[in-house]
């Protein structure tokens, strides 16, 4: 009597602990890897939008930004054009290789004006971006920037940096990313370049966003 008592506490440990290592493997598919799709083929087909050539990068930078995937890719539809540029990374440790415009650009010989913040509403979420122009002799660009963790968004690093941390505490998710938007204008289409950038970054929004829901494990 008492063996029988004995094997279903057993048959039951047995069980709970089975439960508890379906759960924790669960919990690690949702942390870094690596999606079906590299970053780039999954925005390729953006609706109204056809992706050019993808823009490459000088060894030296790739390895300095240690990027998992990324793109770098000009869109164009019908006169309007806009580069997408988003450095994807799957640890943690990487948080702070990613550059901001405040940084790149003026060491690249461009001047930048001092960033504003701003909020679009697409769908049901919200998109924390920055803001600024840079020019380059007769070049100007609108840029439009933010960090992202898994679907959170912010133009400021220690947020994301957060976001991150409790993403990973949370999911043991611990996607993030460098989001640059940049059309090029000139003096009097500004309000224009604004609003080619938004409309493009509505049109990849869920192509992206999709990417991040979808990744698998490594």
């Amino acid at each position: 009597m008492g063996n029988k008592k004995d094997n279903k506490w057993l048959l039951l440990v047995l069980i709970l602990l089975g439960t508890c290592l379906l759960a924790y493997k669960s919990a690690v598919l949702q942390g870094s890897g690596v999606n079906g799709l590299p970053l780039k083929d999954s925005l390729q087909n953006i609706e109204g939008y056809r992706a050019g050539i993808e823009v490459p990068l000088e060894k030296g930078i790739y390895e300095m930004l240690a990027l998992d995937d990324f793109v770098f890719t000009n869109y164009t539809k019908e006169q309007q054009q806009a580069a997408l540029y988003i450095g994807h990374y799957y640890t943690i440790d990487k948080l702070t290789a990613a550059h901001s415009p405040l940084v790149c650009f003026p060491s690249q010989g461009w001047t930048i004006d001092k960033p504003t913040i701003h909020e679009l509403t697409i769908g049901d979420d919200t998109l924390h971006y920055a803001e600024l122009v840079a020019t380059l002799g007769e070049r100007k660009e609108l840029i439009l920037y933010w960090y992202q963790a898994g679907h959170k968004s912010s133009p400021h690093l220690f947020q994301i940096k957060i976001a991150t941390l409790l993403n990973k505490l949370g999911q043991n998710n611990q996607q993030h990313a460098f989001v640059r938007v940049s059309v090029p204008f000139s003096n009097t289409e500004r309000d224009q370049a604004k609003t080619t950038g938004l409309d493009f970054i509505k049109a990849f929004w869920p192509h992206y966003t999709g990417f991040i829901k979808n990744n698998i494990a490594r």
